[in-house]
């Protein structure tokens, strides 16, 4: 399936597919292939001379599309916002997914946020059940719009999700990649 999805054509008859209903699995497939789509266009025109009149031709697009958007009452838009939103996101995920050169020091530190997205959507349910339990085992209200709470919280999150991904899913990362990667001819010749 991952060599067929690299077809375009293959892509749109998917999308195409999805309008006729199938609820929300339906949906997760259509902007699932529309990202592939936007990832598909960002390859194609990556190495020719128009590239740079195509990014610029998408952000005039997706402004464009936006502003239509935001110059109609929501009402409005409900009967078309499924095929509006297909329409809508691969122009601006081809847009968003531009290289994008910046600071050393700062490209740590997006790359180490971006790490750790998964362990801190892993983390923050339980946190917000143990921090749910310790007020009650206190017997104390949960202090919702306190600030300090908030930062207590978010910063919680954010280690726990450091630790992870540094000590646990990194490591299972790399194992796996040596594990799959690893020459067939190392693989025949291992005890096993």
């Amino acid at each position: 399936m991952l060599l067929a999805t690299r077809s375009w054509l293959l892509n749109l008859a998917i999308i195409a597919g999805c309008f006729n209903g199938g609820g929300q699995i339906a949906v997760c497939f259509a902007f699932f292939y529309i990202g592939g789509l936007a990832a598909i266009a960002r390859r194609a025109i990556a190495s020719t001379r128009f590239r740079l009149a195509a990014e610029a031709g998408a952000w005039f697009a997706v402004a464009i599309f936006t502003l239509t958007i935001w110059s109609f009452a929501r009402d409005q838009l409900a009967p078309i916002a499924f095929p509006l939103l297909l329409t809508y996101t691969p122009m601006a995920l081809f847009c968003l997914s531009r290289d994008i050169t910046m600071p050393a020091a700062i490209q740590k530190a997006v790359e180490a946020a971006g790490n750790m997205t998964y362990s801190s959507y892993l983390l923050q349910f339980p946190i917000q059940l143990m921090m749910v339990l310790g007020f009650a085992i206190a017997r104390t209200p949960i202090p919702f719009y306190d600030e300090t709470f908030f930062w207590i919280f978010i910063t919680t999150t954010l280690l726990a999700s450091y630790l992870a991904y540094r000590y646990f899913e990194l490591p299972a990362q790399n194992l796996i990649r040596d594990l799959l990667l690893r020459p067939r001819a190392v693989i025949s010749a291992a005890p096993g």
